[in-house]
């Protein structure tokens, strides 16, 4: 009864329901042991998430590769700097949060599924004339597209001349050839190939660059490599190893 009722709420109800959820968690939490970038707040710990101790934080819902991508996005890009258009694929709630409300940012989100995006959206058939945007962000989207060469190509048609886009997807280290069956369709066969059911390949790094390469881009492997910081942030701990690029 509970759950039909959370459901059958307006989605701007359940934001502020979740807001003021958060911000009773992170006021119990405070601390400063932990640190989020997204939000910068403070805690003694992150919270539980899918079996990992501390992977979620307490105040923005966060978690491992949200923290990340963060970091990286203020140290290797020009997002908080210059006005910029930006479409922003199935937008992590810390993140579109943060990014909403900068200034300098004309920002547009887009998903096939997600309520309350700006626009519905196929990654492999952009709904955008050629040059709309000047960033493209999607973070653990190609994995699950069964032509991701034409989501790559579209990406770069979308994007204006001295544009980049930041893509995020979870690799196998140990793979030198990205792993694909197209005839796996069931959700229990995509889970136990691929580490989730509505995942269609496990990519192999140098084979993900190839493929960016292939549609049109120079690509850059990015990341946040101190250990102090990785503890600091919790940037370890999810169990998937993460390749982010950014692609110009």
């Amino acid at each position: 009864m509970a759950s039909a009722v959370k459901k059958a709420l307006p989605e701007p109800v359940k934001r502020g329901l979740r807001a003021v959820r958060n911000a009773v968690r992170a006021a119990a939490l405070h601390g400063d042991r932990v640190e989020c970038p997204v939000c910068e707040g403070r805690f003694r710990r992150f919270l539980p998430v899918r079996g990992r101790p501390e992977g979620r934080c307490p105040k923005c819902d966060s978690v491992e590769r949200h923290r990340a991508a963060w970091l990286i996005l203020n140290r290797s890009t020009n997002l908080f700097t210059d006005r910029l258009r930006v479409l922003h694929v199935a937008p992590e709630p810390g993140l579109e949060r943060r990014l909403r409300a900068a200034s300098n940012l004309t920002y547009t989100t887009g998903d096939l599924f997600i309520r309350g995006v700006d626009m519905v959206l196929d990654l492999t058939a952009i709904d955008a004339p050629d040059q709309s945007f000047d960033v493209v962000l999607a973070s653990h989207v190609l994995e699950h597209i069964p032509d991701d060469g034409c989501a790559m190509r579209e990406i770069r048609r979308v994007l204006a001349p001295g544009g980049w886009a930041f893509l995020v997807v979870p690799f196998d280290p140990d793979r030198q050839v990205t792993y694909e069956d197209p005839s796996i369709t069931t959700e229990e066969g995509r889970k136990a190939a691929f580490g989730q059911e509505d995942h269609v390949r496990w990519y192999a790094g140098e084979d993900f660059e190839k493929r960016l390469e292939r549609a049109g881009f120079s690509v850059e492997r990015v990341e946040v490599d101190a250990p102090a910081e990785r503890a600091r942030f919790v940037l370890d701990g999810n169990g998937v190893a993460d390749l982010a690029v950014i692609c110009r």
